[in-house]
């Protein structure tokens, strides 16, 4: 009897880790590649087959020390896939639950911010599920220094507000991630899930389109910003308007001294 409880316990991870090893069912993994194959955004659709091809198999049990950085991309790739389902009618239980295991792996012996992100995430991963209490109760266990300490923990926060249908919360965290990498936040919401329980809300809308409108006027440049009556005129084409700009200085100066320093432009 001693015998068999021994070999019980010695097999009992060898089973579990087994289990690991496909991280998705081959249905799962064929629903994503037809899914995958409707997406025309040619950057979203790198970015998925990306995701999928990160997620590779659990090869073998890493040590405590590297559960974080082991177990934590796969369940970052596999959680954005789970959410490109989500938003297309095609939620899947199963994987949330797993989710919530290759997260909870990923805080073992982990430092205590590292910590907090998977229990962000497995906030979010609940509050989907229908659980909002345990996932109130979860957000509010995570130390709120925590919480801001860095551009990552401000994108889950605005992902867990999202989810919990709370779109005030949701923008106010992806403002704060926003002013600190622009170009990235807004590369993100192109080509990520992670807001499309508020997707279609008006103040997520009219939020989106300001920071689109704003990142059109990055590509003029600071002296040719001028009042929004002329924005218009000189988006994608501020080249030509500055050679009239130059021919109209010209044209109001007579002297041969003056106008030598005026040079055509080159388009």
């Amino acid at each position: 009897m001693k015998k068999i409880f021994l070999f019980f316990i010695f097999l009992f991870p060898l089973v579990t880790h087994a289990a690991e090893k496909n991280l998705l069912t081959p249905q799962t993994i064929a629903t994503l590649e037809v899914e995958i194959s409707k997406i025309h955004s040619e950057q979203k659709h790198f970015f998925l087959k990306n995701e999928l091809e990160n997620i590779g198999n659990v090869s073998k049990k890493p040590k405590k020390q590297t559960f974080f950085h082991y177990y934590f991309p796969k369940a970052l790739s596999l959680h954005n896939l789970h959410l490109f389902l989500a938003s297309r009618n095609l939620p899947n239980k199963e994987l949330n639950r797993h989710l919530q295991g290759l997260y909870k792996k990923a805080s073992k012996k982990a430092s205590p911010l590292k910590a907090a992100k998977c229990k962000l995430l497995i906030a979010s991963l609940l509050a989907e599920e229908g659980n909002a209490e345990k996932a109130n109760a979860l957000f509010n266990s995570i130390d709120p220094l925590l919480l801001e300490a860095d551009y990552n923990m401000l994108l889950y926060q605005a992902h867990y507000f999202a989810v919990m249908n709370n779109t005030q919360q949701s923008l106010h965290f992806l403002q704060s991630a926003f002013k600190l990498r622009q170009q990235e936040t807004l590369d993100l919401l192109e080509i990520t899930d992670d807001f499309f329980a508020i997707k279609n809300e008006k103040p997520f809308q009219d939020q989106l389109k300001k920071w689109k409108h704003e990142k059109k006027l990055w590509a003029i440049p600071v002296h040719l910003k001028v009042p929004k009556a002329k924005q218009a005129q000189i988006q994608g084409e501020w080249k030509s308007v500055r050679y009239k700009w130059s021919l109209q200085a010209r044209s109001k100066r007579k002297s041969p001294v003056y106008l030598k320093q005026f040079k055509p432009l080159k388009i």
